[in-house]
């Protein structure tokens, strides 16, 4: 992997982090609904623990713990 690759993968996963952020900070401002809450937050959990999964079959390589 060269210096082009890691900085692209710290860049996807700032992104990742910023959207995640973002959804957050509307799910916040939005009108309090449990239920939506609650799916909301696993899809969260879905997606986080597919990540890891992504990166390795996009990258070649697991988990990098860039974020």
């Amino acid at each position: 992997m060269d210096y082009q690759d890691q900085i692209k993968i710290i860049h996807e996963a700032r992104d990742e982090k910023v959207q995640q952020q973002e959804r957050e900070k509307f799910v916040k401002e939005s009108a309090p609904n449990p239920s939506n809450t609650e799916l909301i937050s696993a899809h969260e959990n879905k997606m986080a623990d597919m990540r890891p999964r992504h990166r390795e079959e996009e990258h070649g390589y697991g988990d990098c713990n860039v974020g």
